[in-house]
């Protein structure tokens, strides 16, 4: 009888276990504040993540479950997670969103008969950028204004479509959706996607990598005067953030219904699907400064990154020695490889590496870093016609950063036609090596004329 109680113990303190370390793993959200460092090198946009900026922020859980609410999901089945930064240099935040999905529902097409994605496979981003919460359906009034909020920019939910590319592959084309109106009668589903200056979803067998770029607006936004409510990011500054995903798994069936939908921040059963057009529970980001270099790089404790620390990684190559086994984060792998070694040059790149290089003169050299950004202006006039060019290189140690930004003269209005200014380039230093780095100024479609100014300079990069 005594075994049988002892056996009956052991049984109901292994269970107590399980539930414990089940109910952690349900209920864990992102974090309370979400500290969202600026970054001095912003990423490059290509679904890879593996630029240094990442490489010190924390990962926030997106596996909340609001629909069913509660339910369990099985892992093979779905999670999700992301990270954020911001660049004071850029104006923008960054997102790193990772989804294991084993089944993808695409092929939306914006219709009159269909409107909203929200039953395909979407991630949905929720920002109030001054955390004031309340409704943001409509720009209603009345009974509408009290149920369904007076201004439908007083936050944004931004629904994220892109088709799913081929494995290893990437896409680069996408559609962000949200709503608006006055009431239900005059809604409209307008698209947002210029709010996100680069995307990229990125297919790694069932493990899916949206990489992108986010402008922040205000309450005050007009589609006609976007600019005039553009936030002006900086330290310290408090915003609402949530992200969410919506899942289908039944790619078959017509009209599509999604199955469930996930978030980062726990929510009560009332308020299950509350995001899209309530505040109130979106979660909190405060914008930090400059990420501090990690001590795990910092192997001789000086408290500087330099070359000793990377030989002291050397010694230790193909050991199982603690000090310098940092990769995978947090506990390493047994082995110091490779992988240590690309985390500890990604750590260099941030601790070393200005935040860029401006061009001043042509024809004239260009010493980088590996990861230094390079950044070249030309005085352009788009309504002519022309526009500059980079002429290509297959050997180049450049890597193009989005396209080609262009500022106008007339700083009373960007948008006026005829305005002169100057277009910008931006260059990552991808590799070691020396190049001539041309461009061109003339009319694309002009293939036999010559162009009627050139620029260039010699990079290197150590």
């Amino acid at each position: 009888m005594k075994n049988l109680t002892n056996y009956k113990q052991i049984i109901f303190s292994i269970s107590t276990i399980l539930i414990i370390l089940w109910t952690n793993v349900v209920l864990a959200t992102q974090d309370d504040i979400v500290k969202t460092p600026d970054v001095s090198t912003p990423p490059v946009i290509d679904g890879i993540g593996d630029d240094g900026c990442w490489q010190n922020v924390n990962w926030q859980t997106i596996d909340q479950v609001w629909i069913p609410y509660g339910a369990s999901v099985d892992a093979a089945d779905y999670s999700g997670r992301y990270k954020i930064v911001w660049s004071s240099q850029e104006n923008v935040l960054y997102f790193l969103a990772e989804i294991i999905d084993d089944v993808i529902v695409d092929g939306f097409i914006q219709s009159p008969t269909e409107q909203e994605n929200y039953n395909y496979d979407v991630l949905e981003v929720f920002i109030d950028e001054d955390k004031s919460g309340g409704r943001h359906v409509f720009d209603g009034t009345g009974s509408t204004g009290q149920s369904w909020g007076t201004n439908a920019e007083n936050a944004f939910s931004y629904h994220i479509y892109a088709d799913c590319p081929e494995d290893n592959n990437v896409n680069t084309q996408f559609i962000v959706l949200d709503s608006d109106g006055t009431n239900w009668g005059d809604r409209t589903f307008p698209d947002y996607s210029d709010h996100f200056p680069e995307f990229a979803l990125r297919k790694t067998g069932n493990v899916y990598t949206r990489e992108f770029s986010l402008i922040v607006y205000n309450d005050t936004y007009e589609n006609d005067n976007k600019e005039g409510s553009r936030v002006q990011l900086q330290e310290g500054k408090i915003i609402g953030l949530s992200l969410a995903y919506c899942d289908n798994d039944n790619p078959n069936e017509s009209p599509k219904t999604r199955d469930n939908f996930f978030g980062s921040v726990w929510v009560t059963a009332a308020a299950y699907n509350d995001h899209w057009m309530n505040a109130d529970d979106y979660g909190t980001v405060e914008l930090t400064g400059h990420a501090q270099l990690p001590l795990v790089a910092d192997f001789n404790g000086d408290g500087i990154l330099d070359i000793d620390d990377h030989v002291i990684l050397i010694e230790c190559w193909g050991t199982d020695d603690p000090l310098c086994d940092i990769a995978p984060q947090p506990d390493g792998d047994g082995i110091v490889d490779r992988l240590d070694l690309e985390l500890f040059m990604n750590y260099w790149e941030q601790e070393n590496c200005s935040k860029e290089v401006h061009v001043v003169d042509a024809d004239s050299q260009v010493p980088l870093e590996l990861g230094q950004i390079l950044v070249v202006t030309l005085e352009s006039n788009p309504s002519t016609g022309y526009q500059w060019e980079v002429v290509e290189d297959p050997n180049s140690i450049l890597e193009q950063i989005g396209e080609a930004e262009f500022k106008s003269s007339d700083e009373g209005d960007s948008q006026m036609v005829g305005a002169g200014g100057w277009e910008i380039f931006r260059f990552k230093a991808v590799s070691a090596g020396q190049m001539n780095l041309q461009l061109v100024y003339h009319r694309s479609w002009e293939t036999d004329v010559e162009p009627i100014n050139t620029f260039s300079v010699d990079v290197v990069v150590n």
